[in-house]
């Protein structure tokens, strides 16, 4: 019997050092990058023992994770804690604290925490300093999940370094405090460097505190930077699969033989799931291979991997290429209703904003997506083209005044050493197209453009625009304009070979002015002379200066008949 005991106590041992290897083996692919592996790792683990909370939290959140993959991660993980809710797990308690922070629901995501570090702490036994400082990171992981605004940094901080003191050789707590100190501010970039180096120290193969050090410098567009961390990274652990997906997003819209190099790199070190036929797909659709793009996502919808979250919109765009508007909005469409706002990132809603931009009637459409790319990202470049699309989709609709509202929203965004001249000149433009509409914008045009004119006194539009917004205030004289139009043909004038029809036109204006509307021949004789001048072969202003000359003599004689004749002046004659 005793014999009998002892290999039922043996079998049990060895079930559950497998399942722990197991459960590993799951970390170990989700910290890769290799969400379809986790997955079945985890769903597994949970199926063998559904009492396991470990397992059934990092189910979770490769869920979470997997943005472009699933198309409403949080819920699902949400209704996967829920339903093991009734285990008492502190795992669990973590799981849905963390849904809480990503719906901002500070406080009932702490008050799960605490909980969680209560039961975590009765834990006994060898290794329960390990296991508190893994309930611990993983409160500081739910923290330095998403974007800035999800989590709190301040409240995290201190359980990741308890974390830290409890368990001295795990690198993820030095990673998730270095990511913590980053969501508070640049102020705080030396902290966040000095717990990455923790993290690097505590494993020196760990690339993943490397990556995140060149995922910051590439979302600053500093190549060198980003490119010293990577290859820090890929010299510490070369099968770590994120950085060369790293690489193959900074390369893809650049140099697409380099981003083949990368990508190929990322499939040899992944597990060809469906994220890899994804960014297989994409990588066409960067060559230009869009028919090629298509087929390889319809492959994905005909297979394992028909509800990948991110196959839709990137058929959309591949569509938007070959100019079928109408299947790229019909799979745009698809993406925006069946993905959770949650897995969208700012080039989902950039991709969809382009595909818009370009039909008047969804120009709203495509200007909300952009809004919400440029909100999004922290790229300055991506920003600047986010930027000129919501101008050119607000042209397309026709709104002048929203166009301003926009631009000038991201002129006051910016001090006065970085405001550029297109800066100046795309809000002065954007203040004069609305001063058509409503003549309350026109001072600002005139602002905009009497600034451009002193800034870059050796360029025409400051002159141009200036003279157009003056005429602009009263669009049936040119009186008010004439200091501008004559400051514009003065600065023409440097160059009267080459800006010779422009200062024809201009003198045109004043001439037709002060011949029609004023009756000063004299004045329009001076004009067109000058015109007759600069380009002797203009007939029609030879003409216009021979009857001017005539009309000018019979307003000097007539004159002088006046003055002799006061009595014959007509009452409403001016001298």
């Amino acid at each position: 019997m005793k014999k009998i005991v002892l290999s039922f106590l043996a079998l049990a041992s060895g079930i559950a050092f497998a399942s722990a290897q197991k459960l590993e083996d799951g970390i170990q692919a989700l910290y890769y990058g290799k969400f379809t592996s986790a997955e079945q790792t985890f769903q597994q683990v949970v199926q063998k023992n559904p009492q396991d909370g470990q397992s059934i939290y990092w189910l979770g959140q490769v869920y979470l994770e997997n943005k472009n993959g699933e198309t409403d991660g949080t819920g699902k993980a949400l209704a996967l804690y829920q339903k093991a809710a009734s285990l008492n797990s502190p795992w669990i308690l973590v799981g849905l604290g963390e849904i809480d922070y990503i719906n901002h629901k500070n406080d009932a995501a702490e008050q799960k925490f605490e909980q969680a570090i209560t039961l975590a702490d009765k834990i006994k036994g060898r290794h329960k300093e390990v296991d508190q400082a893994a309930i611990r990171t993983a409160i500081g992981r739910a923290s330095a999940y998403g974007d800035k605004d999800l989590g709190d940094p301040a409240y995290a901080i201190p359980k990741l370094q308890e974390a830290m003191n409890l368990d001295k050789t795990d690198p993820n707590s030095a990673l998730y405090l270095g990511l913590n100190f980053l969501k508070l501010g640049g102020d705080q970039g030396g902290n966040a460097y000095s717990a990455f180096t923790q993290a690097s120290n505590r494993d020196p193969k760990f690339a993943a505190a490397d990556y995140h050090l060149g995922l910051i410098f590439q979302s600053q567009d500093n190549f060198d930077v980003m490119n010293q961390w990577y290859q820090t990274g890929i010299t510490a652990d070369p099968t770590f699969a994120p950085i060369y997906l790293g690489y193959f997003n900074y390369y893809k819209d650049k140099d697409v033989n380099k981003a083949k190099e990368y990508l190929d790199k990322y499939v040899a070190n992944s597990d060809n799931g469906c994220e890899v036929q994804y960014y297989q797909a994409d990588y066409l659709f960067q060559t230009g291979s869009y028919q090629e793009s298509i087929n390889k996502a319809k492959q994905m919808e005909a297979g394992s991997c028909a509800t990948y979250s991110h196959l839709p919109l990137l058929m959309a765009a591949d569509y938007h290429r070959l100019g079928d508007t109408t299947q790229a909005v019909t799979y745009a469409k698809k993406f925006f209703t069946t993905v959770a706002s949650g897995n969208i990132q700012p080039y989902d809603y950039a991709f969809a904003g382009f595909i818009y931009k370009d039909i008047p009637e969804m120009a709203d459409t495509a200007v909300t997506y952009l809004t919400k790319a440029y909100d999004m990202d922290t790229l300055a470049s991506d920003k600047a083209m986010y930027a000129d699309s919501i101008s050119y989709a607000l042209d397309k609709a026709n709104k002048p005044i929203a166009k301003y509202d926009w631009l000038r929203k991201l002129y006051n965004a910016k001090d006065t050493a970085s405001r550029t001249n297109l800066d100046i000149f795309n809000l002065g433009q954007a203040a004069l197209e609305a001063g058509k509409v409503n003549k309350v914008y026109l001072p600002t045009a005139d602002t905009m453009f009497t600034l451009y004119k002193t800034k870059y006194p050796k360029q025409a539009y400051g002159y141009y625009y200036l003279e157009q917004t003056k005429l602009a205030e009263d669009t049936s004289t040119i009186v008010q304009a004439i200091p501008a139009i004559n400051d514009y043909i003065n600065f023409l004038s440097k160059d009267t070979v080459k800006n010779k029809e422009l200062i024809i036109a201009e003198y045109g204006k004043l001439g037709s002015y002060y011949v029609y509307d004023v009756k000063d021949y004299a004045k329009g004789l001076e004009i067109f002379q000058k015109i007759a001048n600069l380009d002797p072969t203009n007939d029609a202003a030879k003409s216009a200066v021979d009857q001017l000359q005539k009309a000018v003599e019979q307003q000097k004689q007539l004159e002088e008949y006046y003055q002799k004749h006061p009595e014959k002046r007509p009452k409403d004659s001016t001298k």
